[in-house]
């Protein structure tokens, strides 16, 4: 399935229409939704609103990566955009639903999270990179 990468869609504003039309942008890119975007970029007006923002971030929420979030980044409240939950991972740590270490098992099936001696962050699933951080 097709997820979203971490990261800024929309910074430095918090105008309804401003955010709606990035997350459009976003959500163009998803097959699934482009009958929605295009019914919403027809309606677009001056009442779109922080409904209509909040209902986009819940629509975009369903393609986010595991342990990450669609919002506003914690130190930058117009920074609207994909990022990791530290919590969550945190909390699956230490429950032992997520298995972590400084390298990648020769066989990993499921969820594993790689931090370097840097503190660096990268999560897979099997072989596959899921997301990575500095």
């Amino acid at each position: 399935m097709q997820t979203l990468q971490v990261g800024s869609i929309s910074h430095g504003t918090l105008i309804p229409a401003d955010l709606i039309d990035a997350m459009l942008d976003v959500l163009d890119a998803f097959p699934g939704d482009k009958r929605e975007v295009k019914r919403l970029r027809q309606e677009k007006n001056s009442d779109w609103n922080d409904e209509i923002v909040n209902n986009l971030i819940d629509r975009l929420q369903e393609y986010a990566p595991d342990f990450c979030y669609v919002g506003m980044h914690p130190g930058d409240g117009s920074d609207l955009g994909v990022w990791i939950d530290w919590d969550s991972v945190e909390i699956a740590r230490y429950d032992r639903e997520l298995p972590s270490g400084d390298e990648l098992p020769e066989r990993n099936r499921g969820r594993f999270l790689v931090v370097n001696d840097h503190g660096n962050a990268t999560l897979y699933h099997g072989s596959k990179e899921i997301w990575a951080v500095v």
